[in-house]
């Protein structure tokens, strides 16, 4: 990418034993931007644009070579609707939201921290789309 403004994403997973098949699995769960030297803050792929934009970002074979499954539209029947989410790299059983957001993750930040996460891949996108998902998800932040 020559010429234009450019940031640094780490896509990062966490490991997950799939409810269907109970083989390991990683899900795409948080987009961390590296300005320079520094990380910024990782943005939560509980947001649909923004596991939308790193889904977009995650070539195939980088995710087949860490265990991320397909992330595509599915229904959850706890939900009783269909979003965009992560699913089983084994079985395509759907990894659910509030299992990984409410469950998984917060256990693991709590006892390993971020060193806790498994770094997917590491892409430089263009910034300009990159900073809509982080405004428009800012901007649902603020609305509340």
């Amino acid at each position: 990418m020559t010429g234009r403004e450019v940031a640094r994403l780490e896509l990062l997973g966490v490991e997950e034993r799939c409810w269907r098949c109970h083989r390991l699995t990683v899900a795409l769960v948080g987009v961390r931007a590296h300005n320079g030297f520094r990380a910024g803050d990782v943005m939560s792929c509980q947001d649909e644009k923004v596991l939308g934009y790193a889904a977009g970002v995650l070539r195939a074979e980088e995710a087949a070579q860490v265990g991320v499954g397909e992330i595509k539209a599915r229904f959850s029947r706890t939900e009783n609707r269909e979003y965009l989410s992560n699913g089983c790299v084994h079985c395509d059983a759907l990894l659910g939201d509030f299992y990984l957001y409410n469950e998984t993750l917060p256990e693991v930040l709590a006892i390993e921290g971020f060193a806790g996460l498994v770094t997917i891949t590491t892409a430089d996108v263009e910034m300009g789309p990159w900073q809509s998902v982080v405004a428009a998800t800012w901007d649902e932040l603020v609305a509340g």
